[in-house]
């Protein structure tokens, strides 16, 4: 069967830039960048067929402990500027403000933000530097995600964290001491556990998920995952995760500005040894927030 791909997609995690945080970005890379503008994505959206795109405030990047001076109203900032882009073009997109969750202030932005047009908060643990080896950081996380519960506010977490020994251990205590308290919000977990590729830390890490991806409200993005610097084999482990966990909580997803939607799914397609119905599926599932 030749592969086709879906007349729509909806791509589940993607990056907005304001001014101020292109600004930084473009400091943290130390050269020019593209805009990664609204108007850029809307367009490749149009270009592409993509009915819907999960747009994720950066604005955890103002209150990174890289920074000399973490800067919660910059912060606070980059999350009003992507609610006006998301209300603006709410047909098309969907929006998740972020948070520092070590900050003091993290509850309180949750707080400012229940009931808003977003759908839910981004924590990215690496940019936070978050160590689930330390206690005092555990339990500030697992806080946030109980107040995330109580004002019903869906997360979406980049699980992997600084640690070069990142894997089995970080993953056992976010599932005991953090995932368990949001038992009833969706938990998306993106790239996979990872970051970009498929290596050992994160196969070690989606593995120990795999028994508990049968709780309702987890589910998985692969975005930034499949490259076609990852082996053959390595992709065929990760086909076996993927399965074990189950091909419908599986969500595409591109990691904008990084890839476009067409080129991620194309490349799926090309390098991802799944059945074609499953990839299908895959392309074709939709979070709650994106319907």
């Amino acid at each position: 069967m030749k592969r086709q791909l879906p007349d729509s997609l909806v791509d589940h995690h993607a990056h907005l830039f304001s001014q101020e945080s292109h600004k930084l970005f473009e400091r943290a890379a130390g050269r020019p960048l593209p805009p990664f503008s609204t108007g850029e994505l809307l367009n490749v959206l149009g270009q592409e067929k993509v009915s819907k795109a999960v747009v994720l405030s950066v604005g955890y990047m103002f209150a990174s402990p890289d920074l000399s001076r973490p800067d919660l109203k910059g912060l606070r900032a980059e999350n009003d500027w992507l609610a006006r882009q998301v209300e603006e073009h709410s047909r098309r997109l969907v929006g998740f403000f972020s948070i520092n969750p070590l900050m003091k202030e993290s509850l309180g932005e949750l707080r400012r933000w229940a009931d808003s047009i977003f759908a839910g908060v981004k924590i990215h643990m690496a940019n936070s530097n978050v160590d689930l080896r330390n206690k005092s950081h555990v339990e500030q996380l697992a806080s946030v995600f109980e107040e995330a519960n109580t004002l019903n506010l869906d997360i979406l977490i980049h699980l992997r964290t600084r640690n070069p020994n990142f894997g089995k251990e970080d993953a056992e205590i976010f599932i005991e001491d953090v995932l368990s308290r949001a038992p009833t919000v969706t938990v998306q977990v993106a790239h996979l556990a990872g970051w970009s590729g498929y290596d050992d830390a994160t196969d070690s890490a989606l593995a120990t998920l795999v028994p508990r991806s049968d709780m309702t409200n987890l589910i998985f993005d692969l975005s930034a995952v499949v490259k076609r610097s990852v082996q053959a084999d390595r992709l065929e482990l990760l086909v076996e995760r993927i399965r074990a966990i189950g091909i419908g909580k599986i969500l595409f997803g591109t990691d904008w500005p990084e890839w476009t939607p067409k080129k991620y799914a194309l490349d799926l397609m090309e390098l991802l040894p799944l059945k074609s119905e499953e990839l299908s599926t895959i392309l074709s599932n939709r979070a709650s927030w994106t319907a």
